[in-house]
């Protein structure tokens, strides 16, 4: 037991060992307790028929001789340790370990051996075999003898020595799937054409320039994974890999694919992050069984564009389907087009140098004075009618604006914003393998003066394009401004550097574009309903259904329209008018608001009268509460009807601008608007230092590369928005439950300004009696996060629980148990583990404290009874119907996930294989399958079990939009 002042228990091996039965298979577990050593070593042998046995090696250099009395018809084997030491665990086996000859798995991760064990090699039944992170440098030709063999896993070793893998090791028969990921290999011996029955391929984390011929001869093969490697070209042959369903290949430098890649017939995935695509065959189109198909990260992609790929394989089927449809003696249309985004501090003159870039003139308000700019402000800028197009968008400078950006910075973009350009310094390799940002050194003073270079440079800087730095003035005679216009228009024609530059259209999507552009100057219509967009479309081009909705996302790329196509009460509308959108924007979130809002006698159409205004007014600034009527008159020059009014506050929610508050009166809401707290409060007393003997605390930690902005006051407003009351202070927000406090709030871990990252601290305190009913509210928070998070998917985040016997001891750096808290798989392991775990911050001989395993991970019922049944109240289905236009928009959204959703909906595995053999395409395979709930479930087949089954799947985007569709 622990004791008053800390170190406490060690958790030996007992005498009596734990032995269970399980399918007829004895079995001894030991991994739950502490690694057995020399000198206490387990009395094994006085187990009978044990069949598998488990237990750390860590503090063993050698086998001791009683090992050898165990049965010897032991059929699994784990002897591992952690990987991460230096010299760990058994360094050698004793040739008297040949004696194990009914072994088939055996498990010897982490020992750090001298050379190759040769007496595993006479195992000849062993099936599977781990040995990752052994520390070796050769496979003996012995291996021969171990013809068994159906699983390897070589992982983590150096094998960058040529005759590292003898010809011998690829003659087995039998050899299934092998693992070679990070063996430092240059490249992959032909031998490799020997292993006639490989299913699994793994070889990431290499230096492999090319894969040898013979690779492509292996009939059998089905899962190739070559990332993290230097191929910069697929050989044509792959194309004879007809067992093929899935190629990882990311993290490599390919520019293109050969055009037989359409011969995978049975490919189902394929991902080529952050390679170095430039264009995708169309062959790639004609695959007929690919899913899915990743090409994020590749910035030079041109063919189709980067956007239009990143929305899915159906986008870039809509994109050569549009090309299809033309005329045989149709060219491609080149776009030259730039958007041009202004970031930088307040006041250091983006806005002058957007107005002087467009207008060649200084920018002269009529008061004289200096003017900040409210929101983001939109401008076009065509040097000349054969140049590039430029739509500059100039984002307000102050902080609290950075949180209103993602009304007109998609998704794609704010990852890309995540570029550290610190960390690249002047690095060329980094250089070519990001993004271009245009750096400008930006003084608080009117004139920019910061002299950077006196010339453009007249060669390549490091062999690679550069941008040259101009020195600008935006007062008197505008110093500066043709050769910042001339240096821009210089680097947006440069391909090296912006490859999106002038990107091959189809001549329809072009068509579509131009009568756009006609129907904003009639200054009539600012948004449609897709349906409407569509008649639109068919009005003034031939593009199909896929067709159009690939354009779609190519117009919201470039700027000239805006579809929120991920939020379930907007994703039927297209914003033709981005001004008209930015005005909403600026008409609520502004700096200025006391001074510029007062009340006018047209606001009376709202119910406003001025004895209430100025009061409501009053709540807004100081308290951050927004009443509708309010919002009313914020938006009445914009003349919403009331279905777009309450479908603008719904995405106000949505990009974590403003939630509802709880009100009895559905017609008079008011909303909480954080982005007003400029004013906080005081910190309340949130959690005291100390713990009533009743009381227990949970510790979470999202902790991350960096800390995107206004992300925590997004988080703040979800929070708010899940039914607590609630307290607001500087980086804080104290929630508060019948019987639990929960604190959020950022955090660097561990604590100090250089050695720390940054994260978001999720505090919860609690009665021990209902940890239950905390961990829910943890949940639901977790929940939130990870949803927001997701916008990111280029940010690193590391998801851990704070080891509750550091906590409690105050330690600056507490240890850490990572866990991904709401998964299915991680609640399933929980059950059956151990209750107790054991603080990480022991040593060899005294293991750290002892403490209950709820505390770090989450009870399995609870996350169970959370993915399978939970739902606020606020979300409950417009309908309990299931329509058949809901069924046809699902099928185009869940390409990877129908088949574990046929599971969650009844089905069993020959439900889902005749689903898959008696249709072709994937949105057939779903709508098959939801026709057949329908039928067979009747009136049960709810939209409240459809919801539950999405969640269950990791779609809770499907599960909000099942929530509110609502049938045209």
């Amino acid at each position: 037991m622990a004791c008053e002042e800390g170190f406490e228990v060690i958790n030996m091996v007992p005498e009596e060992l734990p032995v269970t039965l399980e399918n007829g298979v004895v079995i001894v577990d030991l991994t739950s307790y502490d690694p057995v050593t020399q000198e206490e070593f387990p009395q094994f042998s006085s187990v009978k028929d044990l069949q598998d046995l488990r237990f750390f090696s860590k503090y063993l250099k050698q086998i001791p001789e009683q090992f050898f009395e165990i049965n010897q018809e032991l059929k699994s084997l784990f002897m591992c340790c952690s990987t991460i030491k230096p010299d760990n665990g058994l360094s050698q086996l004793p040739t008297r370990f040949n004696c194990f000859s009914h072994l088939e798995e055996l498990h010897l991760v982490g020992n750090h051996f001298e050379g190759f064990p040769l007496p595993i090699c006479n195992l000849g039944n062993v099936k599977t075999l781990y040995m990752d992170n052994c520390t070796l440098t050769k496979i003996p030709k012995e291996i021969e003898n171990m013809s068994s063999l159906v699983m390897v896993d070589f992982s983590y070793n150096s094998f960058g020595s040529p005759d590292s893998l003898p010809k011998e090791f690829f003659h087995l028969p039998n050899v299934k799937d092998l693992y070679l990921i990070d063996c430092q290999l240059n490249e992959l011996p032909s031998d490799i054409g020997g292993l006639r029955n490989l299913e699994g391929l793994r070889i990431g984390k290499n230096h492999l320039t090319k894969l040898p011929d013979e690779l492509f001869d292996l009939p059998k093969l089905s899962k190739l994974s070559v990332e993290g490697n230097r191929i910069s070209e697929l050989s044509p042959n792959i194309g004879q890999l007809q067992s093929l369903k899935l190629l990882l290949i990311m993290e490599n430098k390919l520019t293109t694919l050969p055009e037989e890649v359409k011969n995978l017939s049975n490919c189902i995935h394929i991902n080529l992050f952050d390679n170095k695509l430039t264009c995708l065959p169309r062959s790639i189109t004609e695959m007929p069984k690919l899913e899915s198909l990743i090409v994020d990260g590749n910035n030079n992609l041109r063919r189709p564009p980067l956007d239009v790929c990143s929305c899915g394989l159906d986008s870039i089927k809509g994109y050569f389907e549009s090309l299809d449809a033309q005329d045989v003696n149709t060219m491609t249309v080149n776009s030259p087009r730039l958007k041009v985004v202004l970031l930088g501090e307040s006041g250091a003159g983006k806005s002058s140098l957007a107005h002087a870039l467009v207008h060649a003139k200084a920018l002269q308000h009529p008061d004289n004075e200096a003017h900040s700019t409210v929101g983001v402000d939109f401008f076009t800028w065509r040097p000349h009618p054969n140049v590039i197009e430029f739509h500059i968008v100039d984002c307000a400078g102050q902080r609290r604006y950075q949180l209103t950006h993602p009304f007109f910075l998609s998704t794609e973009k704010k990852r890309k914003g995540l570029k550290n350009p610190v960390k690249g310094g002047s690095d060329p390799e980094w250089r070519r393998d990001n993004p271009p940002i245009i750096s400008s050194v930006l003084h608080q003073y009117s004139a920019l003066q910061c002299l950077l270079q006196e010339s453009p440079p007249t060669e390549q800087v490091c062999n690679t394009s550069y941008i040259a730095m101009v020195p600008v003035s935006n007062v008197s005679e505008l110093t500066g401004i043709v050769a910042l216009q001339k240096e821009i228009i210089r680097i947006a024609e440069n391909r090296e550097l912006f490859p999106s530059v002038g990107t091959d259209l189809p001549e329809e999507w072009v068509k579509l574009e131009m009568a756009l552009r006609r129907c904003k100057e009639d200054d009539q219509v600012r948004c449609m309903s897709y349906a409407d967009f569509e008649e639109f479309a068919k009005e003034h081009t031939g593009l199909s259904g896929r067709g159009l909705h690939s354009a779609v996302t190519y117009l919201d790329s470039i700027g000239e329209l805006h579809y929120y196509n991920d939020i379930p009460s907007l994703y039927n509308n297209v914003f033709i008018d981005l001004r008209w959108l930015a005005k909403l924007v600026k008409r609520l979130f502004r700096h200025d608001l006391q001074e510029t809002l007062s009340f006018d006698e047209s606001f009376q159409r709202f119910g406003m009268i001025r004895g209430f205004f100025d009061e409501l007014k009053t709540k807004l600034v100081q308290e951050a509460l927004l009443s509708k009527a309010l919002l009313r008159c914020l938006w009445a020059e914009i003349e919403l009807e009331e279905a777009m009014f309450l479908q603008m506050v719904e995405l106000l929610h949505h990009l974590g601008l403003a939630c509802r508050l709880p009100s009895d009166d559905a017609d008079n809401f008011n909303l909480f608007v954080p982005w007003f707290l400029t004013d906080y409060s005081s910190a309340v007393e949130a959690l005291s230092e100390s713990m009533t003997d009743d009381q227990a605390e949970i510790n979470l930690l999202f902790m991350m590369s960096c800390l995107p902005p206004g992300l925590f006051d997004r988080l703040r407003v979800r929070c708010c928005s899940l039914g607590f009351d609630f307290y607001n202070w500087k980086d804080h927000v104290l929630l508060l439950g019948n019987d639990h406090r929960i604190l959020i709030h950022k955090h660097i871990y561990p604590t100090g300004p250089d050695s720390g990252s940054p994260a978001i601290y999720i505090k919860g305190r609690g009665l021990k009696a209902e940890l239950d009913s905390l961990w829910k509210s943890l949940l639901n928070i977790v929940e939130e996060t990870d949803a927001l998070l997701r916008e990111w998917q280029r940010l690193s985040v590391q998801r851990c629980s704070l080891c509750p016997p550091c906590i409690k001891k105050k330690k600056a750096k507490p240890c850490l148990f990572t866990c991904n808290w709401m998964s299915h798989a991680a609640a399933r392991k929980q059950g059956h583990s151990q209750t107790t775990k054991i603080c990480k911050a022991g040593t060899r001989f005294l293991n750290g404290e002892k403490f209950d395993a709820n505390l770090i991970f989450p009870p399995p019922d609870v996350v169970k009874q959370l993915l399978d049944n939970k739902w606020p109240q606020q979300q409950q289905p417009v309908s309990e119907s299931v329509p058949d236009s809901l069924i046809a928009d699902l099928s185009q959204k869940i390409p990877n996930e129908w088949k574990v959703l046929a599971s969650y909906l009844g089905f069993n595995t020959d439900h889902v294989a005749t689903f898959d053999q008696e249709n072709t395409i994937i949105a057939e395979k779903v709508i098959a399958m939801f026709n057949a709930w329908k039928h067979n479930q009747g009136a049960n087949a709810t939209r409240r079990k459809l919801m539950a089954a999405l969640r269950r799947v990791g779609r809770r985007d499907l599960a909000e939009k099942v929530c509110t569709y609502q049938q045209e």
